[in-house]
């Protein structure tokens, strides 16, 4: 189970941080940090997590959908549309695998 499953949400929180500080190139840490602060509706630090996800890993299906729901939180529209369009490319190009 995850932390936040064990309603240890401020613990996986903190393991998320560490993760993007000890490994500040790895795309999930900041995807996880990110989801994570989605769920707490804390929508600038989400998009800026999930956008360093993707700046290091273009195909973070998960990470671009995410980040597409929180720019339109936002109200960041047109960040929002880019990063929808991003995740529906990556989803049809695995589709025509």
């Amino acid at each position: 189970a995850t932390l936040r499953a064990l309603g240890r949400a401020d613990d996986a929180l903190a393991a998320f941080v560490r993760a993007t500080e000890v490994g500040p190139t790895y795309a999930l840490a900041w995807q996880n940090l990110g989801i994570e602060r989605h769920m707490r509706e804390e929508w600038r630090a989400a998009a800026s997590a999930l956008e360093r996800a993707v700046r290091l890993d273009r195909t973070a299906v998960q990470a671009w959908v995410v980040l597409a729901d929180a720019c339109a939180r936002l109200g960041e529209n047109a960040a929002a549309t880019a990063a929808s369009d991003a995740a529906t490319a990556l989803l049809s190009d695995s589709a025509l695998r």
